[in-house]
């Protein structure tokens, strides 16, 4: 999973000019209802099927990145009650900030 999450980031923002731009957005597919996670610039979108039923949110690439490796292998996910992304394995937790999905400008669902 470490190398598809790096692979997309190769699209996310680097610069915070749109602050949404430096996220992966995490959302479901409309055709066949697969979760799918995009990053983009503005210019260049990258997306891929996502192995984990979480959707609908956007989260900071870079820390969901250095919280997956530091799980080593594959997290549970689930969402707090005060929107933040939960990532857990073992004695490992990690809460990263979300923005609303309608906030990312999806290219397009696949």
């Amino acid at each position: 999973m470490i190398d598809l999450l790096k692979t997309v980031l190769g699209a996310v923002a680097t610069k915070d000019i749109v602050p949404v731009l430096n996220n992966f957005c995490l959302y479901k597919s409309l055709f066949n209802k697969e979760s799918r996670i995009q990053g983009s610039n503005g210019i260049l979108y990258i997306d891929a099927a996502f192995p984990h039923p979480i959707s609908e949110i956007t989260v900071p690439a870079n820390k969901f990145i250095k919280a997956i490796e530091a799980c080593d292998g594959m997290p549970d996910f689930s969402i707090t009650e005060a929107g933040r992304l939960s990532i857990k394995r073992g004695r490992f937790r990690a809460y990263l900030p979300t923005l609303p999905s309608a906030d990312y400008p999806v290219a397009s669902q696949a």
